[in-house]
């Protein structure tokens, strides 16, 4: 895929909502904690909630920006809730993976 996206087809339809959960907690202490650097970080973050909330088959192309919403999610969400990463690892290991993939990418 050009430009670092990545297409993430998930194989169960409760991958949107238990990524949708990670990404509406990551926004709600946001303001407090500064999740994600940038408003406009947030604000793609806040667009892949939406857009999970819309389609929650896929497949979904992911842009860099997107990927790294998510993973910096994840990250928030399990460290508020360690039982949360245990729900789906190999999912959540496909996005990290796209994610250092959309990174490598990236490089020169």
């Amino acid at each position: 895929m050009p430009d670092g996206h990545q297409v993430v087809t998930p194989d169960r339809r409760v991958y949107a909502p238990h990524l949708g959960a990670s990404l509406a907690l990551a926004l709600r202490i946001h303001a407090a904690r500064g999740v994600f650097p940038s408003p406009r970080a947030a604000a793609t973050a806040a667009g892949v909630l939406a857009m999970l909330d819309v389609d929650e088959r896929g497949p979904w192309v992911l842009a860099p920006a997107q990927l790294d919403a998510l993973t910096r999610a994840m990250d928030v969400r399990y460290a508020a809730l360690p039982s949360a990463s245990r729900q789906y690892p190999e999912f959540d290991a496909e996005i990290r993976d796209a994610d250092a993939r959309s990174r490598r990418a990236l490089r020169p």
